[in-house]
């Protein structure tokens, strides 16, 4: 049984000599569907489901935040912990803060994590804009 928040990683490989987290099903790169139900003794009622298209080497993607109706390509890959909340959630712990807040603006005094957001190798209103759209919306 995996709790209430919490998070458990399998490995959907066909590999099943490499142990019980592994399936004995493989994903398509090309795409297709998967979800996760409930046990006999609840119907088998279907706690998640994500249907999903093409896929590319070495890309995360998630619900951010946890739980979220919001699919993204994450940052960084977390199994085992919360999923990054998006371009906003600096630190990486899935929650937006004022630890974010504080690492955007050192960005632009030089005293923290590089906050070049837009990705055009400056800090402008861009980074800003996009760093406070990202920090109040559910899916950015």
């Amino acid at each position: 049984m995996i709790g209430a928040k919490s998070h458990l990683l399998f490995w959907a490989d066909e590999e099943l000599a490499q142990g019980p987290l592994h399936a004995d099903f493989k994903l398509s790169k090309s795409g297709e569907e998967i979800g996760l139900f409930d046990r006999a003794e609840n119907g088998f009622a279907q706690i998640d489901a994500l249907a999903f298209g093409p896929q590319t080497d070495d890309i995360s993607e998630g619900r951010s935040p946890d739980a979220s109706a919001c699919i993204r390509v994450l940052p960084l890959v977390s199994p085992g912990s919360a999923n990054p909340r998006g371009i906003a959630d600096l630190t990486g712990d899935g929650v937006l803060d004022l630890t974010d807040i504080a690492l955007f603006v050192g960005s632009f005094t030089g005293q923290a994590l590089p906050a070049d957001l837009d990705g055009n190798g400056i800090y402008d209103l861009g980074d800003i804009s996009l760093f406070v759209t990202a920090f109040n919306s559910p899916c950015p």
